[in-house]
């Protein structure tokens, strides 16, 4: 049985689209401590404010993106910079504090090759 580029397309977005609502609506909901967590952190203690609005609202803004046939390449670069980012931030949540605010979801996943394997997924679904 053949499966199309298009079928695996919409089946990692749908896949990212529930990733990214469920931890965009956890980090709204708990909002003030999620920039409480931030503003622990030495190189973006300045900006807390502004990114606990700001990532929740950019997945949001990729989930939606994922939605639309016509936008969902681009989407899939944008959730594959965002987990990029979010690698990073856990390094160094990791190099300073081994508490992190992250969603259950992401804690349930076995920590070898999380990131990596989402970011790879990314990577394909935009090269799809």
């Amino acid at each position: 049985m053949h499966v199309s580029r298009e079928w695996w397309s919409t089946i990692l977005s749908s896949l990212l689209i529930l990733l990214f609502i469920y931890t965009a609506s956890e980090k709204l909901l708990v909002r003030q401590q999620f920039e409480a967590v931030l503003s622990n952190m030495p190189y973006i203690r300045s900006a807390a404010p502004v990114i606990s609005w700001a990532v929740p609202l950019a997945e949001i803004l990729i989930a939606a993106l994922l939605l639309l046939p016509k936008r969902r390449r681009t989407g899939l670069l944008l959730s594959c910079i965002l987990l990029v980012l979010f690698t990073t931030y856990l390094g160094l949540v990791f190099c300073w504090r081994p508490i992190c605010l992250v969603p259950a979801v992401v804690l349930s996943v076995n920590w070898d090759g999380r990131n990596t394997s989402f970011s790879i997924s990314q990577l394909q679904g935009w090269h799809i």
